[in-house]
């Protein structure tokens, strides 16, 4: 992993936590992603992971889930939303989830495999705008606000920004 320069991994493939506690001793930042049913959330939320990512049962199909699956997680918690978002229903999602950071693929493409830069950008500008909005909420005591996805005050990618700095922080995109 150091060869490869890493500086994180999104895993999708029901790693026990000890595979996750190995990568995340080795790297940086580590995503843990889950099917919305999936029991093994609850143990996660306690895990090595940085963030855990809710995802459909079949990712990458662009299928939305029921996203009440995805309500009432644990304040704390860097909750990734993913799962069959695209520019239409971004700011609903956001909304109703109001995750740590959302993932996106399919919801963005013109054929498969080929993004589409139009849906792409109102994709982000819908889900900064929801973001923004989020951030005019109050905020109840232990709750994270959506991640600032710029460099840290270092240049690294990935970092969470706890620092003053100027202007809102903006909802992750991935």
């Amino acid at each position: 992993m150091q060869r490869c320069g890493l500086s994180g991994a999104q895993l999708h493939g029901h790693e026990p936590i000890t595979e996750v506690q190995w990568i995340r001793a080795r790297l940086p930042f580590v995503i843990q992603a889950f099917a919305a049913h999936d029991r093994g959330i609850a143990a996660a939320v306690a895990g090595p992971a940085d963030v855990v990512l809710i995802d459909s049962a079949a990712p990458g199909t662009g299928q939305v889930f029921d996203w009440s699956l995805a309500e009432g997680m644990p304040g704390g918690l860097r909750l990734m939303l993913a799962g069959g978002l695209n520019p239409e229903n971004i700011a609903a999602a956001i909304a109703q989830v109001r995750p740590w950071g959302v993932d996106v693929a399919t919801g963005v493409e013109s054929a498969p495999g080929t993004k589409d830069a139009r849906k792409l950008r109102r994709f982000i500008l819908s889900a900064k705008e929801a973001g923004d909005a989020l951030l005019a909420m109050p905020q109840s005591s232990g709750e994270l606000r959506p991640y600032d996805w710029e460099l840290d005050g270092e240049g690294n990618p990935g970092q969470s920004r706890d620092v003053e700095h100027q202007g809102p922080p903006s909802l992750r995109i991935v």
